[in-house]
């Protein structure tokens, strides 16, 4: 469970930098973080060293699908951004949710 934490909170600090948009001072264009190879290589790695973690497969597949969309001009970066935090969000609270119980389970055992 620690291990999985652990990389949720790896996860959090990608999501942060990789989605997250940035007015630029002299531009009022958002950035879009869907062309950063830096971050598209951490969420590869972070597959590649937990290839059975359905919470960062979800969240990377829901990651490709925003970018495309975004790509394609379909949908803004910034709805994407807030669509893939809500997300994060979620996954982030099931996460706390479980660990909580299974914690309180343990005290009680005790």
């Amino acid at each position: 469970m620690r291990i999985k934490i652990h990389c949720l909170l790896f996860l959090a600090i990608i999501s942060l930098s990789s989605f997250h948009v940035l007015a630029n001072a002299t531009d009022s264009t958002p950035d879009n973080y869907c062309r950063d190879e830096a971050s598209w290589f951490e969420w590869h790695s972070l597959l590649e060293k937990h290839p059975d973690d359905n919470s960062i497969i979800y969240l990377y597949a829901l990651r490709r699908g925003l970018c495309s969309m975004v790509e394609s001009g379909n949908l803004e970066v910034d709805r994407a951004t807030d669509i893939f935090e809500k997300a994060r969000q979620s996954v982030m609270d099931d996460i706390n949710e479980k660990s909580l119980g299974k914690d309180s389970r343990k005290k009680q055992a005790l």
